[in-house]
């Protein structure tokens, strides 16, 4: 399955018709990405880690990390280089995985999150290399709803994205009140 970042809604996707299955903007294979200054006005600078989350989503990595940027949310996936340089998602525990059984032959690449907040965090390029990946830029996010152990974005531009902190309340509680505390836009949006 081949993968490209849709710069509408800057989701990595399979395309489908010719099309990004999230927004519907169609995706030509041989239009380059936007140069990297421009991803970094769009992506903005790391400010911390929220959870390890999974996404509800089938066809593309549905567990890694929801990060928070200065212009919105980022999930990069936790992917498996595999020898010969390609990569695959490690999946759910609960769904079934090439990696389960050839994990001796592939290493576990994830995230590494600066632990400072004065550290350097290239977000830019963590997105690049991530195929799988999803920005959420603050200005597209309608609405935050949380529910039984489920967060759902509400997005202007593609659909709603739901996903399940894995990391303990007492770790991502705090993290979303810090958000909050930095960016106060945050703060219409969402109640813990």
């Amino acid at each position: 399955m081949r993968l490209l970042v849709c710069h509408t809604c800057w989701s990595w996707v399979a395309p489908q018709a010719g099309n990004c299955p999230e927004c519907l903007h169609p995706l030509d294979p041989h239009v380059p990405d936007p140069p990297l200054e421009r991803l970094q006005q769009t992506f903005g600078d790391y400010l911390l880690r929220l959870s390890e989350v999974r996404w509800e989503r089938v066809q593309t990595p549905n567990r890694g990390t929801l990060l928070s940027t200065t212009q919105g949310l980022m999930f990069l996936p936790f992917l498996v280089t595999n020898p010969d340089g390609s990569c695959m998602a490690l999946q759910d525990e609960s769904r079934w995985s090439v990696w389960r059984f050839w994990h001796g032959q592939h290493r576990a690449r994830f995230p590494v999150l600066p632990q400072a907040a004065d550290a350097p965090f290239d977000v830019v390029q963590q997105f690049l290399d991530s195929p799988g990946a999803l920005f959420l830029p603050r200005r597209h996010i309608v609405r935050f709803h949380t529910r039984a152990r489920q967060w759902s974005f509400v997005r202007a531009l593609g659909g709603v994205v739901r996903m399940a902190p894995l990391s303990p309340q007492e770790e991502w509680q705090p993290a979303w009140r810090q958000l909050m505390a930095q960016q106060a836009e945050w703060q219409t949006l969402i109640t813990l």
